[in-house]
């Protein structure tokens, strides 16, 4: 009779990744006012306003009654919806509570490495070094403390692998299947890992049951969200998928760009990366257990892959997060994925295993591997530095753009007023009026095509737009100017986007 498995008591050591992970974001928290009570992109307050919505039992409502697809990720919607009880101390407390559901998130990535790694490798010790060259990734503290939901899609992947390899196969599917609800992309993932598992279900005795439930199980969180959105908006996927997707291109610029992102902002070059990863793949192919190597073989596969799929379908760039933090939750995966292969080589070269013998083999591995690590320590330095300066300067952005704006709508448009614009989250979380998001990402009829320019223009008082963005249409001209606001283009360090740099609120002129 086969014993049953005990949990791993915890150890103080087993605390360094977080020790490691939050002395980061401390220090990232220490760059000014912006870093602490803001967030870098407008989106995260678009998943603020979907996620006070849900805490006050509306759904998903963008606008009062008027159900949307606009969130990227529901999931994160509904996990960071407790920060909203924290809503009478104010919204920094607010920021405050989803910054820290972001580490909590971080730090569940952390873990589940360590396991994971633990697993593979049969040593502590190298799940600690594993997690700690993670928590060392100034990205994943940034990400975590940005309002996005990078770290709870990481945390979901990593733990659904690290499920699987334990050969809790409907935890691992579901946390995988979950996955897809706070990352789109996350279903490659799902699919690469749980394939394997999926037909060695098949394959067993009773295959097609435990298939069919194997399969519901990973299947259900996404299937739920495309029944919402067909209710919603008639269409299976988010709005946000049919206005951002642009045609498959994958040429040698891409794959340039796929190699840049790899390692901007992070600690690791991709050379060193690859070295890890080529670590990790040694390991597993000398491991000799089909039923769980499949699934750690996937932390390899499934980061390239979702690269690949982000830089041919979408445009994207190096100029700042609003580009790069897609590409974050594959770049932190495979900067997971190489810090398991360096745990557990160096816990084999440096005698932490029982196995101490020392061949040539075995010390040119360790030079190689030590080497890499000792360009990590220095790269951490200038990635982390950058990190800091960046949370505040586009936490400065984003609050003079479009935070500022918001505020001054509320204070002096009248509570009924209607308001159209570009970005469609702090001027809505903060204004409290009415919002059309002429874009479409945040209103279906404008996405799908059942709304026109003009007929939004019909329903508009007001508008808070970038001039640049629609200089190729008269709407301007059926406005007259309000308040603008401009910043200048080098603090402007969310993205190389010139256009936005002056934003007008105008006021409908009314026939006499």
């Amino acid at each position: 009779m086969a014993r049953p498995r005990l949990p791993v008591p915890l150890r103080p050591l087993d605390l360094l990744p977080a020790l490691v992970l939050l002395a980061g974001a401390a220090w990232l928290l220490g760059g000014g006012p912006h870093a602490r009570t803001g967030f870098p992109l407008d989106d995260a307050w678009i998943h603020r306003v979907y996620a006070r919505s849900f805490a006050h039992l509306q759904g998903f409502a963008y606008n009062p009654g008027q159900q949307e697809t606009g969130a990227t990720s529901p999931l994160w919607a509904i996990v960071s919806a407790p920060a909203h009880a924290l809503q009478f101390a104010g919204d920094d407390a607010v920021v405050l509570a989803v910054k820290a559901i972001g580490l909590l998130a971080a730090l569940a990535a952390l873990f589940a490495l360590a396991a994971l790694t633990r697993r593979l490798s049969g040593s502590r010790a190298a799940g600690i070094v594993a997690a700690c060259v993670l928590a060392a990734d100034p990205r994943l503290a940034f990400a975590a403390l940005s309002g996005m939901e990078t770290p709870l899609a990481l945390a979901l992947w990593l733990g659904g692998t690290a499920a699987l390899v334990a050969g809790r196969r409907a935890a691992g599917l579901l946390l995988l299947g979950l996955g897809v609800t706070a990352r789109p992309e996350m279903a490659l993932v799902a699919a690469l890992t749980a394939l394997p598992t999926l037909v060695m279900g098949w394959l067993e005795s009773g295959g097609r049951r435990r298939l069919a439930r194997d399969a519901g199980v990973a299947l259900l969180p996404a299937a739920l969200w495309a029944l919402f959105c067909l209710s919603a908006t008639g269409r299976p996927l988010p709005a946000t998928f049919y206005v951002k997707s642009v045609g498959f291109d994958l040429g040698w610029d891409r794959l340039r760009l796929a190699w840049d992102l790899l390692a901007q902002n992070g600690p690791l070059t991709a050379s060193t990366l690859l070295i890890g990863a080529a670590a990790l793949a040694v390991l597993l192919l000398r491991r000799r257990d089909h039923a769980t190597d499949s699934a750690g073989l996937s932390l390899l596969l499934a980061p390239v892959v979702y690269l690949l799929a982000v830089v041919a379908s979408r445009q994207i760039g190096l100029s700042g997060y609003y580009w790069t933090r897609w590409a974050d939750p594959p770049a932190l995966a495979l900067t997971a994925a190489a810090g398991a292969g360096f745990g557990a080589a160096i816990a084999r070269t440096g005698g932490l295993l029982p196995d101490r013998r020392r061949t040539p083999g075995r010390v040119l591995g360790s030079v190689l591997l030590f080497a890499s690590l000792g360009g990590c320590l220095a790269g951490c330095l200038g990635a982390w530095g950058e990190r800091r300066s960046r949370l505040e300067s586009d936490g400065a952005a984003i609050a003079r753009m479009n935070v500022q704006p918001a505020l001054w709508l509320r204070s002096a448009t009248p509570a009924g007023a209607v308001v159209g614009v570009n970005d469609a989250g702090a001027l809505r979380y903060f204004s409290d009026r009415r919002v059309l998001d002429l874009i479409g990402l945040n209103l279906h009829d404008r996405a799908f095509g059942r709304a026109t320019l003009n007929d939004l223009y019909q329903r508009m008082d007001w508008i808070a737009v970038f001039p640049a963005t629609w200089s190729s249409t008269n709407l301007m001209d059926g406005f007259e100017e309000r308040r603008v606001y401009t910043i200048p283009l080098a603090e402007y360090t969310v993205c190389d986007c010139p256009n936005q740099t002056t934003l007008v609120i105008g006021e409908k002129r009314r026939a006499r």
